[in-house]
């Protein structure tokens, strides 16, 4: 099996629950209820929260030669690789004739003793869209690299991709190689209509999701196994979100620009995990229509416990900046009057820019349980309801046939794109 991507940092989650409860009247009351959450496995953290960087090189980051590359590896690259971050480096808008020299000289300086970490290797991942002009050769420099760094190709429907014959050698290559990761375009949704769509122009080097560059995510991993009985589950959910949101205010973020980010928009990316292993626990088929249904229900209601309690946080503690809600009240003020204007906008306010994080691999339940992976594939639609579509989680490209890997990825594409519609019992057709 393909190991996940790294984390490059070592922390203790005892010390976060004690950051977070430190916001809180009752501290040691939600001490214990952050802490329970670890200690039952519900909770866990894939990197130390606010330690996933992405960001987004330009033209003028390869006009000046090697001096601009090795410039911004200094200023940069390697500062937050030695402070613990995983870095990811969109390199799309690099001109074709600079984009090889550029990427050889960056595996050079990267692999040169250039950066030292403490914490282990370096966790870096290059991204790059699937109709880039020279991409057959950037994946042909990565794999000769071996492990530093891996590389994200950024895919959409094979009918949006820039051709099928190049679709089908990506999903080849992919299934054939793990330091190449594909990740689902226009996989971020806005949370609310108050609010529109951001473009993600890089990719999240350990959750895996296009994201806007040189933004703060605060990540989360919640372990579905852990979600049992609808009154604990809302409970459990609600104290989740709770711990993250405390955490945007007091944490050390390790940039200034991203502490700033945070704190205006407040994104939060909750993965939901081991989904897979809950339905097999269960029993349940994963070619049943009633399991498609069933799954699509469960995951409904937890986006609606996420959004409930968001909205609960907002009217406690004030909606995420950027919504910029006193302007969406005076817009409109001239149509419903200032009181109408105000419960409208006051029931929708929200205290987070994102929230519910899917991935098609935490469908997959562990290689011991009974039966083939790809019966689990179909389930994939269901996954739609994120505000973000990932390829988070245990990897499990060697359990599929290169066929199976493929249908995989369009279907995760499509539901990205929101050109799928699912219809009674889990069917679905392209729109």
């Amino acid at each position: 099996m393909c190991p996940m991507a790294p984390s490059t940092t070592r922390f203790s989650a005892s010390d976060l629950v004690r950051q977070a409860a430190s916001r809180e009247r009752d501290a040691a009351r939600w001490e214990f209820i952050f802490g329970e959450l670890f200690e039952l496995g519900v909770l866990s953290l894939p990197v130390l929260p606010g330690h996933e960087l992405c960001l987004r090189t330009d033209a003028g980051r390869v006009y000046g030669g090697k001096s601009a590359v090795a410039k911004l590896c200094r200023n940069r690259i390697f500062p937050a690789l030695r402070a613990g971050c995983s870095v990811g480096i969109d390199i799309d808008l690099l001109p074709e004739s600079g984009t090889i020299g550029w990427l050889q000289e960056f595996v050079r300086l990267l692999h040169s003793g250039g950066m030292s970490s403490e914490s282990g290797s370096p966790d870096v991942l290059l991204s790059v869209t699937m109709g880039h002009p020279r991409l057959l050769d950037i994946l042909d420099i990565v794999r000769n690299t071996r492990l530093l760094p891996r590389i994200a190709v950024r895919f959409g429907p094979p009918e949006d991709a820039g051709g099928r014959q190049s679709w089908q050698e990506l999903a080849l290559r992919s299934h054939q190689d793990c330091q190449i990761q594909p990740v689902p375009a226009m996989g971020i949704r806005p949370l609310s209509g108050l609010h529109g769509l951001e473009r993600g122009q890089a990719v999240m080097p350990s959750s895996l999701f296009e994201a806007p560059p040189a933004t703060a995510w605060l990540t989360l991993d919640i372990d579905a196994r852990g979600l049992k009985h609808s009154g604990a589950i809302r409970a459990r959910l609600a104290a989740c979100l709770r711990f993250a949101d405390n955490l945007i205010d007091t944490l050390d973020w390790p940039e200034s620009s991203l502490r700033l980010d945070a704190l205006l928009n407040r994104r939060v990316a909750i993965h939901v995990s081991h989904i897979g292993n809950k339905l097999a626990e269960q029993g349940r088929i994963p070619s049943a229509s009633s399991t498609f249904s069933e799954l699509q229900r469960w995951l409904l209601f937890v986006r609606r416990c996420f959004v409930h309690e968001s909205m609960l946080l907002a009217r406690q503690r004030g909606p995420f900046p950027e919504l910029c809600a006193n302007e969406l009240i005076a817009n409109l003020t001239p149509c419903y009057g200032v009181a109408d204007a105000r419960a409208l906008v006051r029931n929708r306010l929200l205290r987070h820019r994102h929230l519910l994080a899917l991935s098609p691999l935490a469908l997959f339940p562990d290689p011991a349980c009974p039966g083939p992976a790809h019966a689990w594939i179909g389930l994939i639609p269901a996954i739609g309801c994120a505000d973000a579509i990932t390829m988070y989680g245990g990897d499990v490209r060697t359990r599929l046939s290169a066929g199976n890997w493929s249908k995989l990825l369009q279907l995760t594409g499509a539901v990205a794109a929101n050109s799928l519609t699912v219809g009674r019992g889990g069917k679905y057709q392209a729109n």
